[in-house]
């Protein structure tokens, strides 16, 4: 599996951006979740939308709370298997944060 971000970098507190996982195999008509293994190892298991062969996870307000790498894989509801692989992305931080008052 591969990653690609659609809206390019992400920043702590985004909301709505946006992951697709491509994979080889139909999703359509299947429940799709996404694990997402925080940089602190706290964990995040939570909804994605499909189309044909490809996953879509999109963030919600409170996802995005930590800077660094983050890890996932994606299980199949449906058919009660986890996808073998993951993928990673980064969370840079908010720009306003690093902001230092003189």
């Amino acid at each position: 599996m591969s990653v690609r971000l659609e809206q390019g970098d992400m920043t702590v507190g985004d909301v709505g951006a946006q992951v697709q996982i491509p994979t080889d195999v139909t999703l359509a008509g299947k429940n799709i979740d996404i694990l997402i293994i925080k940089p602190s190892g706290a964990t995040l298991l939570t909804d994605t939308t499909v189309s044909s062969k490809t996953a879509t996870y999109t963030s919600t307000a409170g996802q995005l709370d930590e800077v660094g790498k983050h890890t996932a894989m994606l299980q199949n509801v449906t058919d009660e298997y986890w996808f073998t692989g993951t993928v990673s992305w980064h969370v840079n931080p908010d720009p306003r944060d690093m902001a230092k008052a003189r």
